[in-house]
C-alpha cells in the first residue's frame, strides 16, 4: 500500500537500506522476532521478516493493521461474490439439466395418461437415443400391439355376429315355412 514499505535489515536488526520515514527508525530489534502486531506512533502496524540467504540480510516488511484488515475484508467479499456468481451459475446449469432429464418423462407420462383415457392414436418421438425414448419406444408398440388386438377382436366379433344372425335365420327359415304350410293348410 502506499503507507506500508520494505526495508532490509542484517542479522543484528539493524536497518541496512530502507525508505526514509519516521517508522522505520521505531521498529526495535525486539519486533522483528515474530511476525508481530506493534502499536507505533499511535498506530498498529503488522510486521512480517523473511531471510534472503545473502548474507544473512532480512526482508522486512512494514503494514499499517487498517491496510492489511481492509485487503482481507477484500479478498474475503472477493471470494464471496465468486462463490455466490459460482452457485447461481450452478443452479442456473442444474436447473436447465434438470428440466433437459424431466421433460422427456412428463411428455411420455402424459401420452400415458391420454392412452389410459382411450386415446390410442398419440406416438412418442424423441431425437436422442436414451433410456427415456427406449421407453417411449416400447410404449409406441405396446400402442400398436394393442390396436392390432382392437381391430382383431373387432373382426372376431364382426364374423360372429354374422354367424349368430346366419344361424338364427336359418331357425327361422324352418319355422317360416313350417308356418306358411300350416296357414295353407287351415285354409
Amino acid at each position: 500500500s502506499d503507507t506500508g514499505f520494505l526495508y532490509i535489515a542484517d542479522k543484528n536488526g539493524d536497518v541496512v537500506y530502507g525508505p526514509v520515514n519516521d517508522v522505520i527508525y521505531r521498529i526495535h530489534k525486539s519486533m522483528l522476532q515474530d511476525d508481530k502486531i506493534v502499536e507505533i506512533q499511535g498506530e498498529s502496524y503488522q510486521i512480517m521478516e523473511n531471510e534472503t540467504g545473502i548474507r544473512q540480510w532480512r526482508i522486512v516488511g512494514v503494514f499499517p493493521q487498517n491496510i492489511t484488515t481492509r485487503i482481507i475484508i477484500e479478498v474475503i467479499s472477493y471470494f464471496i461474490i465468486f462463490a455466490l456468481l459460482i452457485l447461481l451459475v450452478a443452479t442456473v446449469f442444474l436447473t436447465l439439466l434438470t428440466k433437459a432429464i424431466t421433460k422427456p418423462i412428463g411428455e411420455l407420462k402424459g401420452l400415458m395418461e391420454q392412452a389410459e383415457k382411450g386415446q390410442l392414436d398419440v406416438r412418442f418421438e424423441s431425437e436422442y437415443d436414451d433410456e427415456v425414448s427406449k421407453l417411449g419406444h416400447s410404449f409406441n408398440s405396446m400402442i400398436e400391439s394393442i390396436n392390432r388386438l382392437l381391430k382383431l377382436v373387432y373382426v372376431e366379433q364382426k364374423a360372429k355376429r354374422e354367424a349368430e344372425l346366419k344361424a338364427f335365420q336359418a331357425q327361422i327359415k324352418p319355422h317360416f315355412l313350417y308356418n306358411t304350410l300350416d296357414t295353407i293348410n287351415w285354409m
